[in-house]
Protein backbone atom coordinates (compact mmCIF):
# COMPACT_ATOMS: atom_id res chain seq x y z
CA UNK A 1 0.00 0.00 0.00
CA UNK A 2 1.35 3.75 -0.82
CA UNK A 3 0.21 7.28 -1.19
CA UNK A 4 1.49 9.80 -3.59
CA UNK A 5 3.56 11.37 -1.08
CA UNK A 6 4.21 8.52 1.54
CA UNK A 7 6.41 5.70 1.21
CA UNK A 8 5.83 2.50 3.24
CA UNK A 9 8.60 0.15 3.83
CA UNK A 10 8.47 -3.29 5.03
CA UNK A 11 8.74 -3.01 8.92
CA UNK A 12 11.49 -5.25 9.99
CA UNK A 13 11.75 -3.70 13.52
CA UNK A 14 8.32 -3.19 15.00
CA UNK A 15 9.38 -0.19 16.82
CA UNK A 16 9.97 1.80 13.55
CA UNK A 17 7.06 3.46 11.52
CA UNK A 18 6.38 1.92 8.40
CA UNK A 19 5.53 5.09 6.82
CA UNK A 20 8.20 7.66 5.70
CA UNK A 21 7.11 11.84 4.90
CA UNK A 22 8.60 12.40 1.54
CA UNK A 23 7.64 15.95 0.96
CA UNK A 24 4.62 18.55 2.25
CA UNK A 25 2.23 16.77 -0.30
CA UNK A 26 2.10 13.57 1.94
CA UNK A 27 2.09 15.50 5.06
CA UNK A 28 -1.52 15.87 6.51
CA UNK A 29 -1.66 12.22 6.04
CA UNK A 30 1.74 11.54 7.70
CA UNK A 31 1.34 13.83 10.92
CA UNK A 32 -2.27 11.86 11.54
CA UNK A 33 -0.17 8.73 11.79
CA UNK A 34 2.81 10.21 13.34
CA UNK A 35 0.43 11.35 16.28
CA UNK A 36 -0.84 7.79 16.78
CA UNK A 37 2.42 6.44 16.61
CA UNK A 38 3.28 8.24 19.01
CA UNK A 39 0.36 8.23 20.72
CA UNK A 40 0.40 4.06 20.91
CA UNK A 41 3.95 4.38 21.82
CA UNK A 42 3.71 6.39 25.00
CA UNK A 43 5.69 9.48 23.60
CA UNK A 44 3.11 11.92 22.38
CA UNK A 45 3.41 13.76 25.98
CA UNK A 46 7.11 14.87 24.85
CA UNK A 47 5.37 17.01 21.82
CA UNK A 48 1.80 18.27 23.55
CA UNK A 49 3.89 18.31 27.59
CA UNK A 50 3.27 16.74 29.97
CA UNK A 51 0.14 17.72 32.18
CA UNK A 52 0.47 19.65 35.04
CA UNK A 53 1.54 17.78 38.11
CA UNK A 54 2.66 14.75 36.59
CA UNK A 55 5.65 13.07 38.21
CA UNK A 56 7.50 11.62 35.48
CA UNK A 57 11.25 11.42 36.51
CA UNK A 58 13.66 13.60 34.47
CA UNK A 59 15.51 11.36 32.92
CA UNK A 60 12.65 9.05 31.59
CA UNK A 61 11.00 12.65 29.79
CA UNK A 62 14.52 12.76 28.43
CA UNK A 63 14.67 9.48 27.39
CA UNK A 64 11.00 9.78 25.94
CA UNK A 65 12.05 13.06 24.47
CA UNK A 66 14.93 11.09 22.22
CA UNK A 67 13.09 8.35 21.50
CA UNK A 68 10.19 10.68 20.07
CA UNK A 69 12.62 12.56 17.60
CA UNK A 70 14.34 9.83 16.36
CA UNK A 71 11.01 8.08 15.33
CA UNK A 72 9.70 11.07 14.00
CA UNK A 73 13.68 11.69 12.11
CA UNK A 74 13.21 7.83 10.72
CA UNK A 75 9.88 8.48 9.35
CA UNK A 76 11.09 11.34 7.27
CA UNK A 77 12.64 10.78 3.64
CA UNK A 78 13.40 12.62 0.78
CA UNK A 79 13.72 16.58 1.22
CA UNK A 80 11.78 16.25 4.47
CA UNK A 81 14.59 15.37 6.05
CA UNK A 82 16.46 18.78 5.85
CA UNK A 83 13.22 20.02 7.95
CA UNK A 84 13.62 18.46 11.16
CA UNK A 85 17.97 17.80 10.62
CA UNK A 86 19.16 20.04 13.25
CA UNK A 87 16.34 19.40 15.71
CA UNK A 88 17.15 19.00 19.19
CA UNK A 89 13.88 17.99 20.57
CA UNK A 90 11.00 15.79 19.53
CA UNK A 91 8.21 18.89 19.75
CA UNK A 92 11.16 21.04 17.90
CA UNK A 93 10.76 18.70 15.08
CA UNK A 94 7.26 18.37 14.79
CA UNK A 95 6.75 22.07 14.79
CA UNK A 96 9.22 22.58 12.44
CA UNK A 97 7.76 20.10 10.17
CA UNK A 98 4.20 21.95 10.88
CA UNK A 99 5.17 25.15 10.36
CA UNK A 100 7.35 23.92 6.57
CA UNK A 101 4.25 21.61 5.70
CA UNK A 102 0.97 22.64 6.76
CA UNK A 103 -0.06 25.66 4.62
CA UNK A 104 -2.88 27.75 6.61
CA UNK A 105 -3.19 30.31 4.19
CA UNK A 106 -5.62 31.30 1.98
CA UNK A 107 -4.37 30.37 -1.13
CA UNK A 108 -4.44 27.11 0.14
CA UNK A 109 -8.04 27.11 1.71
CA UNK A 110 -8.99 28.41 -1.80
CA UNK A 111 -7.68 25.93 -3.75
CA UNK A 112 -8.93 23.25 -1.08
CA UNK A 113 -12.34 24.79 -1.64
CA UNK A 114 -12.24 25.05 -5.19
CA UNK A 115 -10.88 21.20 -5.40
CA UNK A 116 -14.14 20.64 -2.91
CA UNK A 117 -16.57 22.49 -5.11
CA UNK A 118 -15.85 21.26 -8.83
CA UNK A 119 -15.85 17.30 -7.80
CA UNK A 120 -18.21 15.58 -10.16
CA UNK A 121 -19.33 11.91 -9.60
CA UNK A 122 -18.25 11.69 -13.76
CA UNK A 123 -14.46 12.28 -12.67
CA UNK A 124 -14.42 9.20 -10.85
CA UNK A 125 -14.85 5.39 -11.40
CA UNK A 126 -17.46 4.85 -8.53
CA UNK A 127 -19.53 6.51 -5.84
CA UNK A 128 -17.19 4.98 -3.33
CA UNK A 129 -13.85 6.97 -4.90
CA UNK A 130 -15.67 9.93 -5.21
CA UNK A 131 -17.32 9.98 -1.77
CA UNK A 132 -13.76 8.97 -0.69
CA UNK A 133 -11.85 12.26 -2.73
CA UNK A 134 -15.08 14.73 -0.76
CA UNK A 135 -14.16 13.68 2.71
CA UNK A 136 -10.72 13.63 2.21
CA UNK A 137 -10.59 17.19 1.03
CA UNK A 138 -13.44 18.08 3.72
CA UNK A 139 -10.86 16.65 6.36
CA UNK A 140 -7.87 18.65 4.57
CA UNK A 141 -9.62 21.77 4.83
CA UNK A 142 -10.63 21.09 8.38
CA UNK A 143 -6.90 20.58 9.19
CA UNK A 144 -6.69 24.13 8.46
CA UNK A 145 -9.44 25.29 10.54
CA UNK A 146 -12.23 25.89 7.63
CA UNK A 147 -14.83 23.69 8.21
CA UNK A 148 -17.64 22.44 6.00
CA UNK A 149 -21.04 22.07 6.66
Amino acid sequence: MSGSNITYRPNSLSSLPSFLLRDKEGYPIWKFKMRNYLIHEDLWETIEGYPDGDTTPTLIKVRNDRKALSKICLALDGSAIIHARNAKSASEAWILLQNTCEDKGMGRRLSLERKLYRFSLADFSDIESYINADLCTAQELADIGKTII
